[in-house]
């Protein structure tokens, strides 16, 4: 017989707790830090722990200043900015006949050294009238050093190169001006018909343009040191490839054994348990990285060994899945670690490429390295599309981005 009286039911419930917020601030901050501010950052979270201290990478007990004074003594000097030259060029070489504030060139350019605005907006930041600008404007890409900067696009780009290194547009200029659509889809069989030359003079035409610096602005862009954080080394013939930290590269910490024991009273416990929280952060991103490169080295060693010149299919989803760490940590290590392979110091976000739609076993990374080689090889983007079985747009489409 049911009974009414009330009774107590057990079960699993699902809770969840919180870390104390200075527990958890080492572990998120140490996990998404680049090696490159990794010693200041343990710095700054222990400055007032009188229990630790920071050895910075290469040096012994001593404060990390000295030992960036040291790193940047070794660095060379960056390259004078693109906005720099300018203003140098101009000090030392005027432009005659044109009346602007030069100290305004700069910020009209992208990175590439292209024009980042239209001519008439261009103008008139530089103070110049409309009538003005178009003159202006041509003066600057016949005077500018290196040639091709401040043009308005690609094909301009070349064609000021031309001019100034050949002294004419030549054979190269025509391609860009009648043929142009040709050469982005790679197709050199119908230029060679449409401009009705054999294909001696073809290939000559387009060695000068293979030549040419498609963005001479590059040539400014800021030097940056990479620390390697991971070492990739192979084992043997047919062997996996070990990983393990550059402990050189690496801030260490050092528990000071002065004062009190743990167990003794008066002992700062609070200092104590903010020690041990960095250094379990510490220890948590070295060994996520580690195990992030070992996976990584398992499913390219093909590629990082020489025998495949581009990675194979791999995105940040099959890590998530084969490793259970969050993708956006993925995201991080990978964005920020880089490693000294058999191929050479590279990103870890660099051995992941996306498989293509029509060709899942085929990567975009070696379709591109396809299209490069076919390129130098004379050969046309639809001869790559007809042996990989791919569509002509997929193609042309890749193309265009690795600069086929």
């Amino acid at each position: 017989m049911p009974s009414n009286r009330p009774s107590l039911l057990q079960g699993p419930r699902l809770t969840t707790a919180l870390l104390p917020l200075p527990l958890l601030l080492p572990r998120i901050a140490l996990a998404s830090s680049p090696l490159e501010g990794l010693t200041r950052d343990l710095e700054d979270l222990l400055a007032s722990n009188p229990l630790v201290r920071v050895i910075p990478p290469g040096g012994e007990m001593g404060d990390s200043s000295e030992s960036e004074e040291n790193d940047e003594e070794r660095i060379p000097e960056d390259l004078l900015s693109l906005d720099d030259h300018l203003r140098r060029q101009l000090a030392e070489d005027p432009l005659d006949g044109f009346d602007f504030d030069s100290s305004q060139l700069g910020e009209t350019l992208d990175p590439r050294g292209y024009l980042n605005v239209p001519l008439v907006p261009w103008g008139v930041h530089l103070g110049l009238s409309p009538e003005e600008a178009p003159r202006a404007l041509a003066a600057l890409q016949e005077w500018a050093d290196p040639p091709g900067l401040f043009a308005r696009d690609l094909t301009e780009c070349l064609l000021i190169q031309l001019r100034r290194k050949l002294g004419e547009e030549g054979d190269g200029g025509r391609i860009l001006r009648e043929g142009r659509e040709d050469l982005v889809r790679g197709d050199q069989h119908t230029l060679a018909r449409r401009l009705e030359w054999p294909s001696e003079r073809l290939q000559r035409a387009l060695k000068e343009l293979q030549a040419l610096d498609p963005h001479p602005g590059y040539a400014f862009r800021k030097t940056v040191m990479v620390r390697p954080e991971l070492f990739f080394r192979p084992l043997g013939p047919g062997k996996e490839l070990s990983v393990h930290l550059a402990e050189e590269n690496l801030p260490r910490l050092a528990l000071e054994a002065k004062g009190r024991s743990p167990g003794e009273s008066g002992y700062d416990h609070a200092a104590w348990h903010e020690a041990r929280a960095v250094l379990g952060a510490l220890a948590q991103r070295y060994r996520g990285r580690v195990e992030v490169g070992r996976f990584l080295a398992k499913r390219q060693r093909a590629y990082l060994m020489g025998d495949l010149p581009a990675p194979e299919p791999l995105v940040l989803a099959d890590l998530h899945r084969e490793m259970g760490y969050h993708p956006s940590t993925l995201s991080r290590v990978l964005r920020s670690t880089w490693a000294v392979t058999p191929r050479g110091t590279v990103l870890l976000g660099h051995l992941l490429s996306r498989p293509l739609q029509g060709r899942p076993d085929l990567s975009v990374a070696a379709l591109r390295h396809l299209l490069r080689q076919a390129r130098h090889e004379g050969r046309s983007w639809a001869e790559v599309a007809r042996e990989l079985a791919l569509s002509p747009r997929t193609v042309a489409w890749h193309g265009l981005r690795c600069g086929g």
